[in-house]
Formats: C-alpha cells, sequence, structure tokens
C-alpha cells in the first residue's frame, strides 16, 4: 500500500479518517503529535491493511465513544511503535473510554505501544476488543487511571486473540481496577507472558472474567 509521512516533529490539531490502506508514519527523530480535544475520535480507520507507526496520538475531551484510534469492522490493521494518550475530562461515570477500541476487527496487531489513559472519572480502558477475533495484543506497556472500573485490557465477545508480553499497570482512586478482563463470552483467548500491577481500593484482579 501506499506510504504517509509526516517529515516535521511538530503537533497536528486533527481528526484524521483513515479511508485507504495505507502506512500512517513518520521520518522524524522526535515523533509528532496528532491530537483532538473534540468530538471525533484522533484516529479513525475505517479500511482495513493500515498501518499506524512511529507517532503519538492523542485524544482529550469529553465525548464518550470516542478514542486516540478506532478501528471498526475491519481487517489487518497494525498498531505499532506509537505512544498513544488518552484523557477523558468529564466527571460524570459512564461507558468505557478506551486509548485503543477495535470493535468487529479481525487479524490486526497492537504491539510494542506505549499506552496511557488518564481520566478524571470511571472506565480509563487502554485496549478494548468487542466482538474481535483473531488479534494479538503484545509487548506494549499500558497505564491506566480515573476513578473506578479502569482496564489495561478488555475483550468482550471476542475469540481466539493473543494478549501477551504485556507491561500493564491499572490505577484507581476505588475500586475494580483490573490488569485484563474478560467479559462475557471471550473465548479461546491466549494469555500469557504479562507483568501486570493493580492498586485501588478492593477487587482489583490482575486477570478477570465475567461468564
Amino acid at each position: 500500500g501506499d506510504e504517509v509521512r509526516i517529515i516535521n516533529a511538530t503537533e497536528y490539531n486533527e481528526a484524521v479518517v483513515v479511508n485507504r490502506s495505507v502506512i500512517l508514519t513518520s521520518n522524524t527523530s522526535s515523533l509528532p503529535t496528532v491530537w483532538t480535544s473534540g468530538s471525533s475520535s484522533t484516529i479513525n480507520i475505517t479500511v482495513g491493511y493500515v498501518n499506524i507507526t512511529r507517532l503519538i496520538v492523542k485524544f482529550n475531551g469529553t465525548t464518550d465513544f470516542r478514542n486516540a484510534i478506532e478501528a471498526r469492522n475491519i481487517q489487518n490493521i497494525t498498531i505499532e511503535n506509537n505512544t498513544i494518550i488518552t484523557r477523558f475530562l468529564g466527571t460524570t461515570d459512564g461507558p468505557s473510554r478506551p486509548a485503543i477500541n477495535f470493535t468487529s476487527t479481525n487479524s490486526s496487531r497492537i504491539s510494542n505501544n506505549t499506552i496511557f489513559t488518564n481520566g478524571t472519572a470511571d472506565h480509563n480502558f487502554g485496549v478494548s476488543l468487542l466482538r474481535s477475533y483473531n488479534d494479538i495484543i503484545s509487548s506494549n506497556t499500558i497505564y491506566t487511571n480515573g476513578t473506578d472500573g479502569n482496564i489495561g485490557v478488555w475483550s468482550e465477545y471476542s475469540d481466539n486473540n493473543n494478549i501477551s508480553y504485556n507491561l500493564i499497570y491499572t490505577n484507581g482512586s476505588s475500586a475494580d481496577n483490573h490488569g485484563i478482563w474478560l467479559f462475557v463470552a471471550s473465548s479461546y483467548n491466549n494469555i500469557s507472558f504479562n507483568t501486570i500491577y493493580t492498586n485501588g481500593t478492593n477487587n482489583n484482579d490482575g486477570i478477570g472474567r465475567m461468564l
């Protein structure tokens, strides 16, 4: 596929829609930053066979269901060697607020990223897999922080994924902060060789599952 290179290590206040199969990257020694604080995810991937690499991607905002990187109903997505940051600045409890949101993806990979989710409310996730299959989540360093329900990797209705060799720190000022959480009908997933640290008031599991 084609390659799009960012050649200036500066900040770009943009909501990017990737609707062609491309490599989106940079060739600068200091990574450029793409960010938004609006009502759209910072990078929204709408086609398959896309590689996002060597970027800093940020989302700061108060809109639920928005992410630093979002991919839906596609396959063969690679997110690697990035720094990814999401800060939800609202004060109300609500739905999940992941830095990377994979919904109905297949045969995709998230690897070698540093991921931060820092929110002023709950449900700050590093990576969310929803109805996704045969994906690889590996060798990432993930930090989550907020009030409660902060999770490094969330899996829901997602099977046959490989979650391995990640370093996960989940912190919260209240309860239910988990490293990896398998929620409802997530089966045949390989979870191995992860290092997980959790912190909160109670019910903070390294790996947990709700049937």
